[in-house]
């Protein structure tokens, strides 16, 4: 890195190393619009391989600038009474995940469904919904889902019928109940009723058999947890709306990849508010930067290994406060890096702050956390009266730890006792620690079934493959957050004629109800007794009144443990010393979405990085071992090695690393890696350095550079609004972040106003519309936004936006409508983050429609920035001239009919077709050479405005709800009409803390920001 240039200074808002350090490559990139990378790798044009191209896009579906030829429409013969051709229906599901149901409401056009969003209805998604959710059409008509019923036949697949495994089944049924001993069952973890009635019609018809339900990211610390401090597992129920102090120890609860991270998100969201009621504070421990951690007023970076040894610390403060309450508390760890000054003063804070709010306080902690920490912060959550209040527990059965029941099970495979064995939707050669050498066990059984989506790691090594049906072709329910039962119905019928588990235990156990639907009425059959009942439940996607009841706890005194030594260090950078965390992945999850090119593109919420994994270091351990960013390395812990890039990441601890799973697939499809086409993976695979005993959190690790270097497609430096200056503002450039603390704020609430000074506005045009109708507008509350990125997700899914691939990413090219910048401040240590979700400004006096020459980009009546995808020429200048940085220019014109380039050597027709379906059709797909750029969900608000002039009645305010707007988790997006003055949306501009970005440009936008206001301890500053 460079020194400072004296041209532009250094910044106190940054969005990367290289803007803090103002490398000269930076400053180029700014006067670039698409830039190489800053790694320096040359890409020339033409640089992507056409090959891998045509791969991502064939597979992605939402191809860049596709014109549909003519299609012939087959009218309905038979159309169901009450079917509108064309006319949207909307249905109630839900998608289970980690064990955990979201409600969810999809958008079918004609059978087809095209749209996810959160339902409104139900008790705990309350309308959100994450990227993950918004995937799932996506996933739903992926080409690469497996087609059928496959066998092993020596060293090949072969395909097979139905009605041959059907016949399999019926000659095995008999030597399963003869030999229920050696059979043995491995299903995903689940909260469904129906399953855990087929589970125990499954062991009565095989006596003898065994049961293990499995997940790749585990629970069992957590529950472990919980029985070393109230004697039986439990279940914690955060309610973050309750609590003015909430303390995050290594945990992301609004992250996608909690299950619960739509509620956690939504809850946090409601204590942030500066007007009007009491603020919240969070405070946040973490080795790496999270989205609780972005959002927090105060945070520590420690690394994860120390965080027993800093609850302990944290324990016999409160506890010595507490008195008799505080009975059985640690003694404090005589550790040197827990009375470092910096840290003393935190905890000293931290423990005011909690004893000050009893009642209104909340304690979370991360499941990759040992038993022991998880008893510590669910012992000071009932310390400080918390039950009931901001947390309850819920009772979960009895039964042995998960982990040790799948190395029991792998140990009776390698023993040859399992003879047959049953995989539900889970990929344990993939996923399962790699000491246990799983692959290898599963050639020791006889019979092996895997029911999944597609013909994945364990697939592969079966020796029969299901198709798994996707959650949108099923029947089926599960367990809300909360408890409430909530139900899922299909949408359409099995594309590849996929089962799901609740119908492939029917057929394995005869039963005489083998359809989804009937299991599903025959385990609801008491709480749903009639027709109107059941249609009610499937109307609203839950059973009313089913909340579970919350368990009552007492806290015993914990049992005395010591602290490793490995537990005391903090911030050593020396190698063999160092921690790796191996964490699930903020878009690809364990590795179960890894051929979703949506979610592949999605942006990676911290490290804004694309298309793969790589190893998170701070910049002062990567300084000491000589690492740069992209440099290859290779990380070694317990004798297991794995190589990826290396990324400096503002806010990593000190000695800790941080690697992402579910990367470094050979068998996730055509986008995330399939070898059997000769796809490369993407990512590398960290499930290789997981062990039984140590499967997220290692220790004594060590890493080192190798030859070579790997470029990271991260749009961090994309887009870039020049350089940021003092509070977000320089004089060249002006106002982005508007920030400020709780007191600053209340004693001057319209401080935003004040920050740029600029002579009076005044415009070379007169105003040609006068917006005597509706003038449409949009506030963002950047108190509200978690950084979560649903929003992204949820802005491709509705307008047909393309995926482009690693390589155009790392050209500059990529086409996301809307972005979430995120912003640094302060250290590179222990910076503080602030995340901008920016859209399309739709600026009154737009300066894209004043360079464009032949009119493609122009103004309606309304107040919107219509882009006339026919008329523009790619010229480009809308984009150079627009200070935002939110144009896009599509490049590409690849036609969903030249799939036949693609290494899909088994595209058949029907999948050609299935490719078409994921298309919103209300939103032109667009052509090569012409700009896009986010349109408020113009089809959203003509489609309204349409059906209250057909009734000629008023648009209701919040009955228009952008994409991003109506997936937003933490409501942090409002929309309507600014002429109504009674509008939420016209309300938010008003508020002393709105502004705009770039204001004195006269660009006047419409779309308002609500100033992020911070809510620090006063000792802490």
């Amino acid at each position: 890195m460079s020194s400072i240039n004296a041209k532009h200074p250094k910044p106190t808002y940054w969005r990367s190393l290289a803007e803090l350090d103002q490398d000269p490559k930076f400053q180029q990139m700014l006067e670039t619009e698409f830039p190489e990378p800053l790694d320096g790798r040359e890409m020339a044009p033409g640089t992507p391989a056409r090959r891998r191209f045509l791969q991502i896009m064939g597979a992605s579906f939402a191809l860049g600038g596709c014109r549909f030829k003519e299609d012939k429409l087959l009218p309905f013969s038979r159309r169901p009474e009450g079917v509108i051709p064309g006319e949207p229906r909307r249905f109630a599901t839900a998608m289970e995940f980690g064990g955990v149901a979201t409600g969810l409401v999809v958008t079918s056009y004609d059978g087809r469904p095209v749209k996810v969003e959160g339902s409104p209805l139900h008790p705990t998604s309350g309308g959100g919904a994450s990227a993950l959710h918004q995937a799932l059409v996506l996933g739903l008509y992926d080409p690469d889902r497996s087609e059928g019923i496959s066998r092993s036949q020596g060293q090949v697949r072969v395909a097979a019928t139905p009605a041959q495994f059907e016949e399999f089944v019926a000659t095995e049924r008999p030597n399963w109940q003869s030999r229920g001993s050696s059979v043995r069952v491995l299903s995903s973890l689940s909260s469904s009723p129906s399953l855990a009635g087929m589970k125990q019609r499954f062991l009565t018809a095989f006596a003898g058999a065994k049961w293990i339900d499995y997940a790749a990211v585990e629970t069992d610390n957590l529950e472990a947890g919980t029985t070393l401090c109230f004697g039986k597992p439990h279940r914690a129920v955060y309610n973050l709306e309750n609590a003015r102090i909430v303390l995050s120890v290594h945990s992301d609860v609004a992250s996608s990849t909690d299950p619960a991270g739509v509620v956690a998100g939504r809850g946090l969201a409601r204590g942030r508010v500066p007007e009007g009621q009491p603020m919240s504070r969070v405070y946040a421990v973490e080795s790496s930067l999270s989205l609780i951690g972005g959002i927090a007023d105060h945070r520590l970076s420690m690394s994860a290994g120390s965080a027993k040894a800093f609850l302990a610390a944290l324990d016999a403060e409160l506890s010595s406060k507490l008195g008799d309450a505080g009975k059985g508390a640690q003694p404090k760890p005589a550790a040197k890096f827990l009375t470092e000054p910096s840290i003393a003063k935190f905890i000293a804070a931290l423990t005011q702050d909690l004893l000050a709010n009893r009642g209104a306080a909340v304690i979370l902690v991360g499941s990759q956390l040992p038993p022991e920490a998880q008893a510590l912060a669910q012992r000071l959550n009932v310390l400080l009266d918390g039950v009931g209040r901001t947390v309850t527990y819920h009772e979960v059965p009895v039964s042995e730890r998960r982990k040790d029941a799948l190395q029991a099970l792998v140990q009776d495979m390698q023993a040859g006792s399992v003879e047959t064995l049953l995989v539900l939707g889970e990929n344990p050669v993939l996923t399962a620690p790699a000491d246990l050498g799983f692959a290898g066990a599963l050639a020791k059984v006889k019979t092996s079934i895997s029911l999944t989506e597609f013909e994945d790691e364990t697939a592969l090594l079966s020796s029969w493959h299901v198709p798994l049906a996707h959650p949108l072709e099923a029947w089926g329910d599960s367990l809300a957050h909360d408890g409430t039962i909530t139900l899922a119905q299909p949408l359409i019928a099995p594309i590849f004629g996929g089962r799901s588990a609740l119908e492939l235990l029917a057929l394995l156990t005869n039963d005489s109800k083998r359809d989804g639907l009937e299991i599903v009425r025959r385990t609801h059959a008491g709480s749903l007794p009639n027709q109107k009942a059941w249609d009610r439940a499937v109307h609203d996607g839950f059973v009313s009144g089913t909340l579970a009841a919350p368990a009552s706890v007492a806290v015993g005194v914990l049992p005395t443990f010591a602290l490793a030594e490995s537990e005391l260090r903090n911030g050593e950078a020396s190698n063999g010393k160092l921690e790796i965390v191996l964490a699930p992945d903020s878009k690809v999850y364990d590795g179960r979405f890894g051929n979703s090119s949506w979610l592949q593109e999605l942006p990676e919420p911290l490290s804004k990085q694309t298309w793969g994994n790589s190893v998170w270091l701070s910049p002062a351990t990567g300084t000491a071992l000589g690492i740069a960013d992209a440099d290859l390395v290779k990380v070694s812990a317990a004798g297991r090695e794995l190589t990826l890039p290396a990324l400096h990441m503002p806010g990593q601890a000190e000695g800790s690393l941080r690697i992402a799973l579910g990367y470094g697939r050979y068998a996730a499809g055509h986008v995330g890696g399939l070898a059997k086409a000769n796809v490369e993976p993407v990512g590398a695979n960290a499930y290789v350095l997981s062990t039984v005993g140590a499967p997220f959190l290692l220790s004594d690790a060590s890493i080192t550079r190798v030859d070579g270097r790997q470029p990271i497609a991260s749009v961090q430096d994309l887009h870039a609004i020049d350089a940021v200056g003092q509070a977000g503002i320089d004089e060249r450039r002006g106002l982005l972040l508007a920030e400020a603390n709780l007191e600053e704020f209340q004693k001057e609430p319209d401080f935003a106003k004040h920050l740029v000074e600029h002579p009076p506005l005044e415009s070379m045009w007169n105003d040609p519309v006068s917006y005597e109708g509706h003038k449409w507008g949009m506030a963002i509350d950047l108190n509200k936004c978690t950084g979560c990125s649903a929003c992204i997700t949820a802005c491709q899914a509705e307008n047909n936006i393309p995926v482009v691939g690693k390589e155009s990413v790392l050209m500059g090219r990529e086409m996301l409508w809307l972005r979430v910048d995120r912003y640094f401040s302060g250290s590179p240590e222990n910076p503080k983050m602030s995340f901008q979700p920016v859209p399309c400004q739709q600026c009154e006096n737009a300066p894209c429609e004043q360079v464009c020459p032949v009119g493609a980009t122009m103004h309606s009546h309304e107040g919107l920035n219509d882009m006339v995808y026919n008329r523009c020429i790619g010229t480009r200048y809308c984009s150079a001239n627009c200070p935002y940085k939110v144009r896009r220019f599509n490049y590409l014109n690849f036609h969903l009919d030249k799939v036949e380039a693609t290494p899909f050597q088994t595209v058949t027709d029907k999948k050609k077709l299935l490719m078409h379906m994921v298309f919103n059709p209300e939103v032109t797909v667009r052509a090569r050479g012409v700009m896009e750029t986010c349109t408020f969900c113009v089809q959203r608000i003509q489609n309204v405005k349409i059906k209250a002039k057909n009734v000629k009645r008023s648009i209701a305010d919040g009955e228009i709800k952008t994409a991003c707007q109506q997936t937003c988790p933490a409501s942090a997006i409002t929309f309507g009409d600014l002429n109504d003055p009674t509008s939420l949306v016209a309300k938010d501009h008003a508020l002393p803390r709105a502004y705009s970005i770039l204001e004195e440009l006269n660009n006047r936008p419409r779309v308002r920001y609500l100033a992020r206001i911070r809510n620090p301890h006063p000792e802490l500053g």
